[in-house]
């Protein structure tokens, strides 16, 4: 093989394989976009207690085992007993590559955030009932730091967490899904194996 022909194949070579680090960036930029839109309108609705909205938001096989309508009382009910959060400052840190099962994909999605959470009776919680109730928070927040904010009496809960998004067929809507590390039983029954083996890593 003389060198000008050499040169040529290695030229398009370089070319093929720039061309598919384009597609690629282009793609994951594309799918990064989308996400973050759908997580902040996500996030909208429950600052502004729209659960419908949300849980339309929201990874449809969840329902199979908690009905909508009931996580939507559920929610409602915290509402009137006093409890009320609202989360500021999302930012998404990375997206994974997608990973495909079936028709669905899956991309995980790591991001950090502030949630100040508001507790029935918090002006006049003595010091023993906030650090109890700091200590139940920072149990089942495994991961995440939990303060409290004397002067606005809210407990803050800021740290980096996950979640997944999932669409089906390659295109439409991304549906949303916290993950829960501290709930694994849970999380296995809605995700598929190949998903959870993939994010194990």
């Amino acid at each position: 093989m003389n060198l000008n022909r050499a040169f040529n194949i290695a030229s398009m070579m370089l070319l093929f394989l720039l061309a598919i680090s384009t597609l690629s960036m282009a793609q994951s930029s594309g799918y990064r976009a989308q996400i973050e839109n759908r997580l902040n309108t996500f996030i909208e609705h429950i600052n502004k207690s729209e659960w419908a909205e949300a849980f339309d938001m929201t990874y449809p096989k969840l329902f199979e085992i908690v009905g909508k309508h009931e996580m939507i009382g559920m929610m409602e009910s915290m509402a009137l007993s006093g409890i009320s959060a609202e989360i500021r400052d999302v930012r998404v840190i990375d997206l994974s590559e997608p990973v495909e099962e079936g028709a669905e994909e899956f991309v995980l999605v790591t991001y950090d955030s502030k949630q100040f959470l508001s507790m029935p009776d918090a002006t006049t919680a003595t010091d023993e009932a906030v650090q109890q109730t700091l200590l139940s928070l920072r149990q089942s927040m495994s991961g995440q730091q939990v303060t409290y904010e004397s002067d606005s009496k809210k407990f803050l809960i800021s740290g980096k967490k996950t979640m997944f998004a999932i669409r089906e067929g390659g295109s439409g809507s991304w549906y949303l899904l916290e993950n829960n590390p501290e709930q694994q039983a849970f999380m296995d029954q809605i995700l598929p194996q190949k998903v959870r083996d993939a994010f194990s890593k």
